[in-house]
Formats: structure tokens, C-alpha cells, sequence
């Protein structure tokens, strides 16, 4: 590129072809600075990988081994000076870098990331028996965008079981979450009782990083005649004006499914953390009145989320550690799995721990000097356990 001082912003994914070409394209450089606005893993997942391979330092926010920058704090450059801006996005830690001299030119020579091919999104199992346009959605450059939800007709003239689905994102830079969630006709007697559709009974889920989902074999979902769907959308801005065309795709199975594959979600939405707290714990729970397959197990905060536990305590007395997170990582969101399912005797209680970090010591943390509650947005927290499951195991009639 030419030039003794650089800047990387956002280095990308942790993919090896990218990450070669950022290398590549600041290989000659002496003096190498990368730059992290915010910590999704499509933006920052190479940052690591490339400083390490051209000795740079990594300055920002969204990963530990990030420093921190001050508001107005300024990294020089040969083209120029950048200044590191406060900015609010989806969340409160969010940095923009302004560049101050000569209105940002380009550089001299070829784009390599040019040379790199463009992967259009594709349906990983191929073409969906139903798809779910979730039409074209315009999203402003700057603020906090409430959530979306979105109501969809299926057209449905007689029932049908789901073996698959697959949330199919449009612009990947800006979708930070998806539910889905079934709206019955009113004839039909939902599987699962309810009184919050986004904790218990989601019927699909997307969030970076997340695969399609696949229910376990012997299992499904069922989607009786004129049912809808309704979508709870989050999205994030980026700085700029954005759309997003996202789909959804449904895998009909060819026969009944023996039992309904659920999820369940037990929350403590009175959590109050204190400024400054760097173990604040809390806990929710959820007891099985009968036997349950559990399949697995999906642990969800925000940025002040630090560790979280499943811990069954069984009706003989007995306890057991199902899964503990020790190190989590809001920007990675997993269920963690069974491979064949466990089964949970009637009278189970799981218990679900959480701890936050609240103090200034949380990289992550938007703001150590506030009292935080549950909320939507990710600068507030949430404490959710949620479960896939049967109930009953395969085989066996459910009561």
C-alpha cells in the first residue's frame, strides 16, 4: 500500500482466505494499528489472527485483548489522523473513527479484497419446501431501532410437519437477532402453555454464529392448517442507511414426527445490577412436572453476562452439572447439545446461575456506572435459560 503507518478497521471474519489478504495489504508497513468499533464476530473475528502476523496493536472495542480508546482519542496514520468517536448503536460501546485530513482518499493500487469472491447466502439444505419473505426493510444510519415484529400468512390448507428451518439473513451487518413464533388457529391446542411466545414455544431462532436447525431424529414441529407466523426482529445501525430482505425457510417431513420438539426459556427479569458490581449472580429455574428428553442448552445475557450454569436437581435428592459456561461471550451464542437427548425424570428442577460483571473491568461493559435491569436492548441485561426438549422420551406415549 505504500505507507510506513496504517490502520486495519474492522478487520473482518476469521476466515483464512480474508485474513491472508488483510495480511497481504499492510505486510510492508512498520507501524500497524487495527481498529474494532464493536465486537460482532463478522467485523472482528480476524483482529487477533492479523495482529499477530504483522505486530500490531489491537485498539477499540469488542474483544479482551482490545484497549480501550477515550472519546475524541486520536491514532495517526500516514494519511491522516483518525479520531475515535462515542456512538450509539444497538449497544453503548459502539466507536466510530473519524478521519479527520484530506477527506479520506484511497490509497494507491489495486483493492485486494476485491480479488476475494463474494459467497452468496444460500440455503444450507438446500431449497426450503416454504419460504417466508419477511420483506424488504429500510434502517436508518444512527439511534436505537425498537424491535420489529412481522406477521406472516402461510397459506397453509392442511397440516403439516417440520423436520428443518433455516433463517436466511439479507445483510448480515445489520441483523443481530431473529425469533419466530407460531400463532395457532383457534381450534387447534398449542403443545406447549404459555404466557410470553419469545421464552417459551419459539419455534425458530437466528444469531451470528447460530446453524440450521435440524430437529433430532423421531422429532418435529408441527404447523396445523391456517397457522401464521410472527417474527421478532432486532436490528443494529452501521452508520449508514441499510435494507434488509430476510427469509425464512421451512423442511416439511414426509411423516409424523413421535414427539414435539420444544423450547422452553425460564428468565429472571428482576435482576438489579448495582454500578460497578464484577460478580453480581442471579438465578432462574424452571421444574418438569413429567419426564422430559432434554436435547440442549442455550445460556443468554448481554455484555455483562460473565458466566452461567444448568444444574439439575433431581427428585431423589441428587444434583447434577449439566453445562457450565464459565467465559461467556455475548458474540457467540450457542446451544450447547445432547447428542441423543438426556431424560429428565418428573419432579426435575433445573436451576440456571448467571453472573455479570458490572465494573470497568468488563471490556464489554457499555456503562460501570449504571444500575442495570432487564431490557431489550443489548446495554440492558437479560438472564434466560433456554432448553430444547420432549416431553417424554421416543417411544412413549406423552400424558
Amino acid at each position: 500500500m505504500g505507507h510506513r503507518r496504517v490502520a486495519v478497521i474492522d478487520p473482518g471474519p476469521d476466515v483464512e482466505s480474508h485474513v491472508r489478504a488483510v495480511v497481504n495489504a499492510v505486510a510492508e508497513a512498520e507501524d500497524v494499528r487495527v481498529l474494532l468499533t464493536h465486537g460482532h464476530a463478522d467485523h472482528v473475528g480476524a483482529a487477533e489472527a492479523v495482529a499477530g502476523a504483522v505486530g500490531a496493536q489491537i485498539l477499540g472495542v469488542g474483544i479482551p485483548a482490545a484497549r480501550a480508546l477515550g472519546d475524541r482519542e486520536t491514532v495517526e496514520t500516514d494519511q491522516g489522523r483518525l479520531v475515535s468517536i462515542d456512538t450509539p448503536g444497538h449497544s453503548r460501546e459502539h466507536v466510530a473513527f473519524h478521519w479527520i485530513e484530506a477527506d479520506a482518499p484511497r490509497g494507491e493500487g489495486s483493492d485486494p479484497l476485491e480479488e476475494i469472491p463474494t459467497l452468496a447466502r444460500t440455503w444450507t439444505m438446500g431449497e426450503p419446501d416454504l419460504v417466508v419473505d419477511l420483506g424488504t426493510q429500510k434502517l436508518p444510519a444512527t439511534g436505537l431501532i425498537d424491535y420489529l415484529y412481522i406477521d406472516k400468512e402461510l397459506s397453509l390448507d392442511h397440516d403439516v410437519w417440520v423436520r428443518a428451518v433455516e433463517i436466511l439473513p439479507g445483510n448480515l451487518a445489520v441483523v443481530h437477532h431473529i425469533l419466530a413464533s407460531v400463532i395457532y388457529p383457534e381450534a387447534f391446542t398449542s403443545p406447549i402453555e404459555t404466557e410470553e411466545r419469545w421464552l417459551d414455544g419459539i419455534f425458530a431462532a437466528y444469531v451470528p454464529g447460530i446453524e440450521t436447525e435440524t430437529f433430532p431424529e423421531g422429532t418435529g414441529r408441527i404447523l396445523p392448517a391456517g397457522s401464521k407466523l410472527r417474527f421478532q426482529v432486532h436490528y443494529t445501525v452501521t452508520g449508514r442507511p441499510e435494507t434488509d430482505t430476510t427469509k425464512f425457510g421451512i423442511y416439511f417431513s414426509d411423516k409424523p414426527a413421535e414427539k414435539e420438539f420444544l423450547i422452553v426459556g425460564p428468565a429472571n427479569s428482576e435482576i438489579e445490577i448495582p454500578p460497578g458490581a464484577k460478580a453480581y449472580q442471579a438465578s432462574t429455574e424452571r421444574v418438569f412436572n413429567q419426564e422430559v428428553t432434554l436435547y440442549g442448552m442455550f445460556p443468554h445475557m448481554h455484555f455483562r453476562g460473565k458466566s452461567m450454569s444448568y444444574e439439575a436437581h433431581y427428585p431423589d435428592g441428587s444434583t447434577e452439572m449439566l453445562l457450565s459456561v464459565p467465559n461467556y461471550n455475548f458474540n457467540w451464542q450457542r446451544f450447547y447439545t445432547f447428542g441423543a437427548g438426556k431424560v429428565l425424570p418428573a419432579g426435575t428442577k433445573i436451576v440456571c446461575r448467571a453472573t455479570f460483571d458490572n465494573s470497568s473491568q468488563n471490556p464489554f461493559n457499555p456503562d460501570p456506572t449504571k444500575t442495570i435491569h432487564w431490557g431489550e436492548q443489548s446495554f440492558d441485561e437479560m438472564l434466560i435459560g433456554y432448553m430444547s426438549l420432549t416431553y417424554g422420551t421416543l417411544g412413549q406415549r406423552s400424558e
